[in-house]
């Protein structure tokens, strides 16, 4: 399911980008400022950007927010994790086979651990993944 949707969403960017394209077909050419200021326009090509984006987050919040039945099953949250494998797999044994390995899986990720601290998150790692993004930004800036 992951591909599915990996691929629905490089195929909807790319309709995004070429929408932009054929809506930009029609501007102005740059070199007719009186044109581009009494059209207005440019206020859409803005605007039309920002609104998709608003609706995107929303549909993302209130419509596509599923969790991962590995995420919820880590969470001891058993009873939803069985109706979300329910929703993916239609066989019992499958269902079954998912679950014993989602048990390996908090096993192997040590579940009942304590609570993460904050020395854990600013240890050696990240502190290292922080300064390669800053001297990335740093350099592209």
């Amino acid at each position: 399911m992951a591909g599915k949707f990996g691929t629905y969403y490089v195929l909807l960017y790319r309709i995004g980008f070429l929408s932009s394209s054929i809506v930009g077909a029609w501007l102005p050419n740059p070199d007719e400022v009186e044109i581009i200021k009494a059209t207005q326009y440019w206020r859409f090509m803005l605007g039309f950007p920002i609104i998709i984006a608003i609706i995107q987050t929303l549909l993302l919040i209130f419509v596509f927010y599923y969790e991962t039945p590995k995420f919820l099953y880590l969470r001891k949250k058993n009873n939803t994790c069985d109706k979300a494998l329910s929703k993916i797999y239609a066989a019992e044994e499958d269902i079954n086979r998912v679950m014993s390995k989602l048990k390996a899986v908090a096993i192997s990720q040590g579940q009942g651990k304590t609570e993460p601290s904050w020395g854990d998150l600013f240890g050696k790692t990240y502190v290292i993944a922080l300064f390669a993004v800053l001297c990335t930004v740093y350099v592209l800036i």
